[in-house]
């Protein structure tokens, strides 16, 4: 049995697609292997069906979006999102071949690009951070906000000063517009999406000598930033299949033509180290290695990372704005 389901389909939000965790099913029972921690340092693994894993209750991250605006970000953005990367996936995978250099369509390398990049970003923890840090920045008064206030001249109301004005703003309104941003920045983001689409993809296909892959809800790993040359992103599609991205043709064909034993390890102890809430597998071969290393090295999310650069350039005397 997995995990009850909220009534009402439009109230769940799989952050873990029902499409890539089916990847990991095995048949005839059409379950996989999910590994979570429900308290610090008490591993469970149990057999779940993909639609019963990896999801939350909706409103429980989006509860102060307008309906319209909740609903938009996962049926209009998240559903058709997975379902054309689906396709897409199905359709490099019908035609394999090439070294694993797979023959793309402009519209297939954008869709790919959006979806590998919603599989960094729409994780409970990411959408919750990022909505307290877009809140906690509505109060502070950069240049441009104050010359917008002070440019809208007279209203009904109008507080002495914009400090003031933020003040007065309904804590719904904030953190809606928080949330509203979130597609914006992280899941839209044209320096990001450039950056992956214009970067160097190869597929690889593992051989039975290797150990199968495992993923997890952090499957999307880089090793330098998608911006420097030689740096490379891997994320596990398969048991035998993981997605390779890089600036550098010639880095791009040595990740996918390295000792794949080793790589598949090192993809493995990634997924796993950095998991939140769930580890998935086909089935228990890396049992021991998971309750290992489950959630031992897990990333800050992005807002925590923009936070940590705002600090290092406040303390250099770098950073653009003044302090509230």
């Amino acid at each position: 049995m997995g995990p009850p389901r909220p009534q009402g389909a439009s109230h769940i939000h799989h952050f873990m697609p029902v499409f890539y965790t089916s990847r990991w099913v095995t048949p005839p029972g059409g379950k996989l292997l999910e590994y979570s921690e429900p308290y610090p340092g008490k591993i469970v693994a149990k057999p779940v069906g993909p639609k019963a894993t990896g999801f939350v209750d909706k409103l429980n991250i989006l509860e102060d979006l307008p309906p319209d605006d909740a609903r938009q970000l996962e049926e209009a953005f998240f559903s058709p999102l997975d379902d054309s990367a689906a396709k897409v996936l199905e359709r490099i995978e019908s035609g394999w071949g090439n070294g694993g250099k797979a023959q793309w369509t402009s519209k297939d390398r954008s869709e790919w690009s959006r979806f590998v990049m919603s599989m960094m970003f729409r994780h409970p923890e990411e959408l919750e951070s990022a909505k307290a840090g877009f809140a906690e920045d509505w109060k502070t008064v950069t240049p441009e906000v104050r010359a917008a206030f002070e440019a809208a001249g007279d209203f009904p109301g109008k507080p002495a000063s914009v400090e003031e004005f933020l003040a007065s703003q309904a804590p719904e309104r904030i953190r809606a517009d928080a949330l509203r941003m979130v597609r914006k920045v992280m899941l839209d983001s044209r320096a990001i999406g450039e950056r992956l689409n214009n970067a160097h993809w190869r597929f690889v296909v593992l051989p039975e000598a290797c150990f199968d892959l495992v993923t997890g809800d952090r499957p999307v790993m880089n090793t330098d930033g998608l911006g420097v040359k030689n740096a490379y992103l891997t994320m596990p599609i398969g048991p035998r299949r993981l997605f390779v991205a890089s600036q550098s043709a010639a880095v791009a064909d040595k990740v996918s033509r390295t000792r794949l034993p080793d790589l598949a390890k090192t993809t493995n102890k990634g997924c796993v180290r950095r998991a939140y809430r769930y580890v998935y597998a086909k089935d228990k071969t890396h049992d021991e290695f998971i309750r290992k290393h489950f959630g031992k090295d897990r990333p800050l999310t992005w807002m925590e990372q923009m936070r940590a650069v705002r600090a290092r350039a406040k303390a250099s005397g770098d950073y653009p704005f003044p302090d509230p």
